[in-house]
Parts: C-alpha cells; structure tokens; sequence
C-alpha cells in the first residue's frame, strides 16, 4: 500500500482566442487561469500483485477559469468566445482497477466523479450581454458528474505458434455543456461499445484484427451548441462502424 497526499498550485497561460470571430470582444486578451488544489489518495497492490488498485479524492480552487461563452453582439446574431470565470470550485473523486485473475486475462476498470461549480459568476462578455445567465452553482462546461469504461481482454495460445486476443470495452460519459451560457450545447449521456478479435503468432511479428466500435448503434450527440442565428447544430457519435487491421512488426 502507498499512500499519499499532496498541495499543489499552477496556471494556464492567458491566450487571444483564436476562433473566426463576428465582433472585436472575440479579439480580446483572457487572463491566465491559476489553480489551488489538494488531492489524497492510495496505491495499493493486493492478491498476490496480481490486482492493481488506485484511488483519490481531490479539490481545486480555480481563480479566472477559461471557458467558451455565448454572448449577443449587434444586430442580435450570437458568437462564442473565451472568457474567464473569475472562482470556481472542484470536487471530485476517481478509482482504477486493473486484475489478472489468471494468465491471459485482464480486466480494467475505471470511475471518476465530478462536482465542478461557478462559484463567482459574470454578467456579460466585455460589455455583450450572455445569451443565457450564468448561475453560481452552475456546473462547468466539459465536466461531466459520472464517466465510467471497463475493458476484459482475453489471450490464449490455439496452437504452439499461434494466439488468439479477444477484447470487449464500454465507456460511459454523464451529460455535459460544451459552452456556458448556451442551453443548446447541453448533451445527453453518451456511451459506446466495442470489441476486437485478434490473431497473431505468440511472438507478435504480426496480427490480424477485427474490430466494431458503436455496437449498439447508439444515436448519442458528441457535441452541439446555438448557430449564429439561435439555431441549435450537432455532432453525433459514428453509428455502428466495423474494420480489418493488419499490423506487422518489422523488428
């Protein structure tokens, strides 16, 4: 078992916003982003070594967080920009597993929580007004609550020379806002399927492999946010997608 804890601090340059912009506010300088936080956590090695586990809880206090708004510019169209949310807080708390039960076999398994809030919040974006308020409370935009995956790979040897790899994963991700300020870019819950099937000879020179992403032909939107005109535009996840790969190692 290692324990460990740890007080840190740090920043994120301050940056001119690089999108194609409708109005000067676009333009305009963000002030660098300062961060304060403290973590604990353990590292624990168990049955054997054989499990792998790791966990922590930590909190933040962000100073000028940077993040995407939307604002209103004349006559009326909407634009986002990069802005800095002056106090904003986060707790959160993450878990790693990693398990050979027995030779071949592998399991991962991986869970984060977040409860990332404005805690000091703006009225508008250098003098435009936001499409929407921003609350204190509100959660941060790209922070999803709960985001899992898991991962089971199996490889066993079909002949003296040759093995086989069989490999299922999931991930999940809570709902998330890409912009603040934006009502349209709240997306839902997202979450994928995939496997692989692999052959290879045991000293791995190459390998064939089958793959599916998306397997339950999930429709989830990955990204969306308001157009120009107040109109609300998506980017959905692949559908159930398919491929062959062929590695091969030279040395």
């Amino acid at each position: 078992w290692l324990l460990y804890s740890s007080v840190a601090t740090g920043y994120k340059n301050g940056v001119f916003f690089a999108g194609p912009p409708l109005s000067d506010a676009s333009w305009s300088y963000v002030e660098p982003e300062e961060v304060f936080g403290y973590e604990f956590g353990f590292k624990a090695k168990l049955l054997n070594n054989s499990l792998n586990l790791n966990a922590a809880l930590f909190h933040y206090d962000m100073d000028d967080r940077q993040a995407f708004v939307l604002f209103v510019i004349p006559p009326g169209l909407l634009e986002v920009g990069l802005d800095s949310i002056p106090k904003a807080e986060i707790d959160g708390a993450e878990m790693e597993l990693k398990w050979q039960p027995i030779i071949g076999l592998n399991l991962n398994l991986g869970i984060a929580y977040l409860d990332a809030k404005v805690t000091e919040t703006i009225e508008d974006v250098r003098g435009f007004p936001l499409a929407a308020p921003i609350a204190v409370g509100e959660t941060l935009s790209l922070s999803p609550e709960w985001s899992y995956n898991a991962l089971i790979n199996y490889t066993t040897p079909v002949t003296d020379e040759y093995q086989v790899s069989v490999l299922l994963d999931y991930t999940y991700r809570d709902q998330v806002s890409g912009v603040l300020s934006d009502l349209n870019a709240v997306t839902g819950t997202r979450s994928n399927i995939g496997a692989r099937f692999t052959l290879s000879p045991v000293d791995e020179k190459w390998a064939i492999s089958l793959w599916g992403r998306n397997l339950a032909n999930e429709n989830d939107v990955v990204r969306s946010g308001t157009d120009f005109y107040g109109g609300r535009s998506m980017i959905r996840q692949l559908p159930k997608t398919y491929g062959i790969e062929v590695k091969l190692n030279f040395f």
